[in-house]
């Protein structure tokens, strides 16, 4: 929509302020609380509402909301005495009272709500526990430089070390020095409102030198990305309904993330964001991989009712991906895809291997690899995969699908005692995710633990009657029939008190 007013021309779609031909700089929050107020110029918009709309719920001071408004003021050559535009109404909240012409933009090629994510690095500053200092900023600049190669390697996003007024997050880090130890604290930030959304500490020693540099870079590039695509995504979503707001491929892949299921209503709903996205882009790549892989969950809990239809489109769309992406995180969710489909194993392992190579700080690559892995009958090499990926973004749900992949190592290699908490935890967290039930009730089973394994599939019942695991992806017989007791309870909801002994 465009709006004019006064002297000035508000793009909402290009995200533009203009006067006399010339743009405005504009922070996006101002710009933001700027189009909030004239879209609902007919009304007084709270306090409250502008919270929500601007910091989408979360918790900041009042002077936060003046910092933006006087901005917005400024910006319109207004301020808080004169209120020609914006109108405080005390105790109430605020309303845009200028006279405004709307009108539809013309015809022109679409340009996305979201190109990517831009993300800066400010430099790291150095803190030394003695006197000097001049080693400490090298470390500091040595570091930062580190965090800006690894968080390049993920193609959406827009990564730099300058001054960015358009970068909505930011890096910001410091390097600590006592003796021969280090330590890096980093932490994510809503460039808008200062508010700090990740933050992490990493420790080692001068002597391990360019190892933790690179150790240090790896953890903050494993867990800035996904925690930015569920925050664009949360964005995106809260958006207000309007005349000609439509999303783009690369808006509704954010808004499908993260596609790791809770439940078949999510995962269903993640498979029709990414669908939609390639029928706009149809070599889409990160979107045909995830569309795969929405699938490939769609027959891992039985939630499909033509099994083989779900395949062939799910191997199609991983095929396609491969195609047309070279994303290394395509390509990880793509072999994942064929692997567990059994469509070519010998590729998908070497696929794997390659995205894990290419960006080595990708947590999700390290838990495709070690599921391709497992489904290939490696358990041991699996188990080191699983290691690296829950090492790289502990905090990560994704960290916790890596635990139950050494649970599962632990089940296939008869280290059941270690295997059961591991599974349990898997349990907890994804409580509609069949696997790991299905290889808990077999621990609890090999060990006669009948009451545990029947109580275990009464819960997975009661969650979700309609789940219908398989373990055909397990190439190797023996892991088949390792799991083949859990298989038999949950395969008979109706008569839980079946022979669990194998």
């Amino acid at each position: 929509m465009i709006w004019k007013f006064d002297r000035f021309t508000l793009d909402s779609d290009r995200r533009e302020l203009r006067t006399a031909g010339a743009a405005v700089d504009v922070e996006p929050q101002v710009l933001d609380l700027l189009i909030h107020l004239i879209r609902h110029r007919q009304r007084m918009v709270s306090k409250d509402e502008l919270f929500q709309a601007i910091w989408r719920g979360r918790s900041v001071s009042d002077s936060a909301l003046t910092t933006r408004i006087n901005a917005a003021r400024r910006a319109l050559g207004d301020d808080g005495r004169r209120q020609r535009l914006i109108r405080t109404l005390h105790g109430k909240g605020f309303r845009f009272v200028a006279k405004v012409e709307e009108r539809e933009p013309v015809a022109r090629r679409r340009r996305p709500l979201v190109d990517g994510v831009r993300l800066r690095i400010a430099p790291f500053t150095a803190h030394a526990g003695y006197p000097g200092g001049r080693e400490e900023r090298r470390l500091a600049d040595e570091i930062a430089e580190h965090v800006v190669v690894a968080l390049s390697r993920y193609p959406w996003l827009r990564v730099t070390a300058a001054a960015d007024a358009d970068a909505r997050y930011g890096v910001t880090g410091s390097v600590h020095t006592r003796g021969d130890t280090l330590r890096v604290a980093a932490c994510l930030i809503d460039a808008g409102s200062a508010v700090t959304l990740w933050a992490e500490r990493y420790e080692g020693t001068r002597g391990e030198g360019f190892a933790f540099h690179d150790r240090a870079a790896l953890g903050i590039a494993a867990s800035v990305p996904p925690f930015l695509q569920a925050e664009e995504g949360r964005r995106l979503d809260a958006l207000p309904a309007r005349p000609g707001l439509s999303f783009g491929p690369f808006e509704l892949y954010l808004r499908a993330q993260p596609v790791f299921p809770n439940s078949r209503s999510h995962i269903v709903r993640s498979l029709g964001l990414l669908e939609r996205a390639i029928q706009l882009d149809p070599g889409y790549g990160a979107a045909l991989a995830d569309a795969g892989f929405c699938r490939q969950h769609l027959d891992i809990n039985g939630w499909t009712a033509d099994r083989k239809a779900n395949r062939r489109t799910a191997i199609d769309y991983a095929r396609r991906a491969l195609q047309h992406s070279t994303d290394p995180e395509a390509v990880a969710t793509a072999a994942h895809v064929l692997a567990f489909f059994n469509a070519d194993t010998t590729a998908a392992l070497a696929l794997a291997d390659q995205a894990t190579r290419l960006n080595p700080s990708l947590a999700r690559g390290w838990y495709a690899m070690g599921m391709v892995r497992l489904y290939a009958g490696q358990p041991d090499a699996a188990s080191d995969c699983f290691e690296a990926g829950e090492r790289l973004n502990p905090r990560d749900q994704l960290a916790v699908r890596c635990i139950a992949g050494v649970g599962l190592h632990q089940l296939f290699t008869g280290r059941l005692h270690e295997a059961i908490p591991r599974l349990q935890l898997a349990t907890q967290r994804f409580p509609h995710w069949a696997t790991p039930f299905c290889a808990l009730i077999a621990a609890y089973a090999r060990l006669g633990h009948q009451r545990e394994a029947e109580k275990l599939a009464r819960r997975l019942r009661s969650t979700d009657a309609t789940l219908a695991p398989t373990t055909v992806q397990f190439q190797d017989e023996r892991h088949r029939s390792v799991l083949e007791p859990g298989m038999k309870v949950l395969q008979r909801p109706s008569d839980l008190r079946v022979d669990l002994r194998t």
